[in-house]
Order: structure tokens, then sequence, then C-alpha cells
């Protein structure tokens, strides 16, 4: 299908979140070794278990992984609560991708891009209310996938810009 539409590359990333999240990373580094030249790959990590994730976060990143996705209603934490330090820190060592469902509030949206200017920020289903995050911090785009009400998505081009908006699916 990727050839059929001309799409030369995408994104890889794990859906089985909520399950056994290593075991997703697996399948999306499987299909890095399979189509080394047809996909960027996310692993994702889980709050629940600290100190597994820097060495899971390397062992993707070692497999040819470019960034994270997190998912906070399948991992089942507060976006605004949880302290993602670590795992941020050391994507903005190496300027890596962080790419999240759902980073929370507007507020603390702004205070990550901010904290951790080497890390591309990519917020899913272009979250309207982060229309002026995106407009005062050059490191945070959005997806268009899942646009939300009539003309919704044109409207938050009108406001940001098409360059700070990622064309998605969502499958």
């Amino acid at each position: 299908e990727m050839e059929r539409m001309g799409v030369r590359c995408c994104w890889a990333f794990p859906f089985m979140l909520n399950a056994d999240w290593k075991m997703a990373n697996n399948d999306v580094i499987a299909a890095l070794g399979k189509f080394p030249d047809r996909f960027w790959g996310f692993g994702t990590l889980s709050p629940h278990f600290p100190g597994e994730v820097i060495p899971e976060l390397e062992r993707c990143l070692a497999a040819g992984c470019v960034g994270v996705k997190l998912h906070p209603d399948m991992h089942q934490y507060d976006a605004d609560k949880v302290d993602w330090s670590e795992m941020l820190s050391y994507l903005d060592r190496y300027g890596l991708i962080c790419h999240s469902h759902y980073f929370g509030s507007p507020a603390t949206m702004e205070r990550l891009v901010i904290r951790y200017p080497k890390v591309t920020f990519v917020a899913s289903h272009f979250h309207p209310p982060y229309a002026d995050v995106v407009k005062r911090c050059d490191n945070l785009y959005v997806c268009a996938c899942t646009p939300w009400g009539m003309r919704s998505l044109e409207s938050f081009v009108e406001q940001v810009g098409a360059s700070r908006v990622l064309l998605g699916s969502d499958f």
C-alpha cells in the first residue's frame, strides 16, 4: 500500500501499549530489521517500571528506533503528573523524538518543550489547546490525524502554519 500511494517511509510504533510493552517494541524492531528503509521506529516505555525505562530506551535506539511513543491512556498515567525527566533528558542529549498521544495541559506541554529544547515533541491528534505553545516553541509539532469538528484542522493550520502539522492517519 505504501508503494501504491507513493509513501517512501512512515513511522511505526507499538499499539499493544497496555499489554506487554517490551514485546510490542520487539514487533517494531522486527519491522525495522525487515524493512529498514521504509519505517522510522518508535519504542514505547511505561512509567510504571521506572528502572526499566532507560535500558529499554537504549535497546530500542540500538535497534534503529528514532524516539519514543507514549500513550497516557493506555499506560494509565496522568500526563500532568508523571515524571519523565530521566527519559526526556536522555532524548534531549541526543536530539531525538518524543511522540505522545497527549502531553497534558498546555502549561505542562510548554514546560516540557522549554525544558528540553533539543527534543522534537509530536502531539497526536492535533490538540487545539496547544496552538499557542506550537506558535511559541519550534520543537513542538502536532499530528493531523483524527481532527474533531468541521474545519477544526483548517482552523488549526491557519493559527500555527502548515509546517507545524504532520500528516497522520492513525492507521
